[in-house]
């Protein structure tokens, strides 16, 4: 049985299937069929299912401290965007202000916002 998700909800779990999981993993993990994430799918845009936020939590989340300078490559090649090192750090201390990922020296960790979800909330 489908679980009733929110709207919210919808939108972090396509971004985890559009980041991590494949949609056979992602069935599994939410208790939803084939036929439900293909129609959730078809109900959103892609190019704006994401930020460049979400880019960042997608590249930092499986653990590890992570520098700025470590993670233009990755952006570039997800928005194809090349920030610079102080633009990146802006962005990391935008996600710290938000609880979303914490500062160790000069670097970066992906904390846990809400437990299973990996992304938080959309942004108001």
């Amino acid at each position: 049985m489908t679980m009733d998700y929110t709207d919210d909800q919808i939108h972090r779990i396509l971004l985890e299937g559009f980041f991590f999981f494949t949609a056979k993993e992602l069935c599994e993990k939410w208790g939803i069929t084939p036929y439900q994430l293909r129609k959730w799918k078809k109900q959103k845009v892609w190019k704006t299912l994401w930020t460049v936020d979400d880019c960042i939590i997608a590249a930092i989340h499986k653990g590890g401290l992570h520098a700025p300078a470590d993670l233009i490559g990755w952006l570039d090649y997800r928005d194809h965007n090349i920030y610079s090192e102080a633009e990146v750090r802006e962005m990391l201390e935008r996600l710290e202000a938000r609880g979303e990922v914490k500062r160790v020296g000069e670097r970066w960790a992906y904390v846990q916002v809400e437990h299973p979800f990996v992304f938080g909330p959309r942004s108001a």
